[in-house]
């Protein structure tokens, strides 16, 4: 753990204090930075008022809106004159002369179904870095409460948003690459909450060269593997947590908005509206970098960490299952983090300043099959959050005469 959190702290994620400045209980940007930015109102601030402020979303029965989607998809295209354009004949679609804000509602459930079938989405030209901040909030609202951050800036007095900032020098300088031959860190957004989020939007504020996001297709890389080791993994389950999160924010000087978490999840998520099936299991092979799934239980540690390096290497090499949306100041992504998970990339241009903001709705709980699924219910989330840290102390054996050992046996 020791080594994970030193590298974990070294990330170039975007709560540093390098380039802050503290002003009556807010850090900020330093004078430099924000005589740099385009749309100063989305420059992020860390508010210590918010300190151990917020909880997690307490459980509830989420409705997706993808149920009530139109599968043609008419209202998206059919007289409005929008294009779209299929990135891969399974992930991805890029789509022109549609503008979000001004969706109506069958246009957002249609758009729902849209993503959670092709993973992402794409657009062009939409102007919502423009608008107020009620009218995201709520445009985001319709398909699930907000997740608040744990560390992130946000602008100030809006915790709802989950701010990414970047910026590089004259000679492009990225001092994690002095310790480090890469930066792939694939994730699936806050995936150690409860329940985590489900569609999400990532809209494009400032943009220089460069600071792509990279997306992998999580249902095609279980349907990869081979029926024996599917077998093997339905029904297995993993801890995720906020640990390293929170605790490398706040070595850099960063807020810790909430306490740490771990939750249990299953290895293989069940999608309520594709029905399908897809890993659920993020980071980088090498200690996990960036990611949040940390042991999967019911394992020694070495079979444990066998097992998980592999899966992770197999999702790090589906570049046949994978796409890489190119950003511009007017481009916003909308994707299913049940589906798919992601990585930033870290080759922003020299001289050159990325700004965006996430709107994350949360989703269901996960779960392994639809019969969790229907079964699900609040009260049954709150016994396990209670009992999360008894069952992450049971030993492998104790683990799989409670939760895997077939009855009768």
């Amino acid at each position: 753990m020791a080594s994970t959190y030193r590298v974990f702290k070294d990330l170039p994620i975007d709560f540093h204090a390098d380039g802050k400045e503290k002003k009556e209980g807010i850090f900020s940007l330093s004078p430099e930075l924000l005589k740099k930015l385009n749309h100063p109102r989305w420059a992020p601030v860390w508010e210590t008022s918010q300190e151990l402020a917020f909880k997690p979303v307490a459980p509830f029965k989420h409705t997706d809106r993808g149920y009530f989607g139109d599968p043609s998809f008419d209202s998206l295209f059919k007289g409005t004159g929008a294009t779209k354009t299929t990135i891969t004949p399974k992930l991805g679609v890029e789509i022109h002369g549609l503008q979000l804000s001004k969706l109506t509602d069958r246009q957002k459930d249609d758009l729902a179904l849209l993503v959670e079938q092709k993973g992402v989405a794409i657009f062009r030209d939409q102007d919502f870095k423009d608008l107020s901040f009620e009218d995201l909030k709520k445009w985001g609202r319709y398909y699930g409460p907000l997740h608040v951050h744990n560390n992130s800036g946000a602008p100030k007095g809006e915790p709802e948003f989950h701010l990414v900032f970047a910026s590089r020098d004259k000679n492009g300088t990225n001092p994690f690459l002095d310790r480090h031959t890469g930066f792939i860190t694939w994730h699936s957004d806050v995936s150690f909450e409860s329940q985590p989020a489900g569609i999400t939007a990532l809209v494009n504020v400032q943009t220089g060269g460069g600071g792509d996001t990279q997306f992998v297709d999580a249902i095609e890389a279980y349907e990869r593997l081979s029926p024996t080791l599917q077998h093997f993994l339905d029904g297995l389950q993993a801890v995720h947590t906020s640990r390293e999160q929170i605790q490398g924010g706040k070595a850099e000087g960063g807020i810790e908005r909430k306490p740490i978490v771990d939750t249990i999840h299953p290895v293989v998520r069940w999608h309520p509206v594709l029905k399908k099936k897809g890993l659920f299991v993020n980071g980088n092979p090498q200690l996990r970098l960036g990611g949040f799934t940390r042991r999967i239980l019911g394992l020694k540690d070495e079979e444990s960490d066998a097992l998980l390096t592999f899966l992770l290497n197999h999702i790090n090499s589906l570049l046949d299952a994978h796409i890489r949306a190119i950003w511009d100041d007017k481009t916003v992504a909308v994707w299913d983090n049940r589906r798919v998970i992601h990585t930033a990339t870290s080759d922003l241009a020299p001289d050159s300043i990325r700004t965006a903001f996430r709107i994350t709705p949360v989703a269901e709980r996960p779960v392994a099959n639809e019969k969790e699924f229907n079964d699900w219910t609040p009260e049954k989330e709150l016994d396990l959050i209670k009992h999360t840290n008894e069952y992450l102390k049971l030993t492998p054996a104790e683990y799989y005469e409670k939760f895997y050992k077939p009855k009768g046996l």
